[in-house]
């Protein structure tokens, strides 16, 4: 079995050139000439191992120092791109909702630790949006791209924005509900797109690229930005 988990893009070229690349997110990206075969790849991979150690740890040592930003009253936090300042309040039942130009949060009353309890009201709430967000644009794109995907589910993930297996059931990071809407059509067409071709070859860009003209632009701001998109 692989040590590692990653994906494979090919591109048309004649050069001979075999590149990778690890992302903030972990995710692992092997770029290849069109006709080099898996074997050669995995090979590449696996001589390339302590090299992508390196990297993970470097990523996980980022994180790490990454100052955890604090919750409170008056806290400016994300949605859709947009930024809220917090509202907080007690009551019977833990909860959040957007309220003009404010995120109001319930805490439950038997809350002690109030930070713990404001992430863990908006990681609910931000799962509640995206499940009534994300099929709607799945349905949408679907439609556009030709495929008949299975169940949307959200969750709340650390390094992947979305997955689509063989079934074609979809899930959908909640962290998503955090960025602007187009980066969040990015992803979701990304994986639509998976229904159609099962890898990163150069029909799956173009597959991608029918569908979302632009979308070179979401994918770098997602690069660019996706590990801050945390509470």
């Amino acid at each position: 079995m692989a040590e590692f988990t990653y994906t494979v893009v090919r591109r048309e070229t004649r050069q001979k050139t075999v590149s990778l690349v690890v992302d903030p997110d972990d995710s692992i990206t092997v770029v290849v000439p069109e006709r080099v075969r898996d074997r050669e790849i995995a090979e590449f991979v696996s001589a390339k191992s302590s090299w992508i150690r390196k990297k993970l740890e470097q990523n996980e040592k980022l994180r790490t120092l990454r100052p955890v930003r604090p919750l409170a009253a008056g806290t400016k936090i994300l949605f859709r791109g947009q930024e809220y300042p917090l509202s907080v309040s007690h009551g019977k039942r833990a909860g959040a909702r957007l309220v003009n130009d404010r995120l109001e949060v319930t805490l439950g009353g038997g809350a002690v630790a109030v930070e713990d309890a404001l992430r863990s009201a908006l990681k609910a709430w931000y799962i509640e949006q995206g499940r009534i967000a994300f099929p709607e644009r799945v349905g949408f794109f679907a439609q556009a791209i030709g495929v008949h995907p299975g169940p949307v589910s959200v969750r709340w993930m650390r390094s992947r924005w979305g997955s689509c297996s063989n079934s074609g059931r979809l899930s959908l990071n909640g962290r998503l509900m955090l960025a602007p809407p187009a980066v969040l059509d990015y992803v979701i067409v990304h994986e639509l797109c998976h229904l159609v071709e099962l890898n990163h070859s150069p029909a799956f860009w173009r597959l991608v690229s029918d569908a979302m003209p632009g979308f070179r632009v979401h994918r770098h701001w997602l690069r660019e930005h996706g590990s801050a998109l945390l509470i």
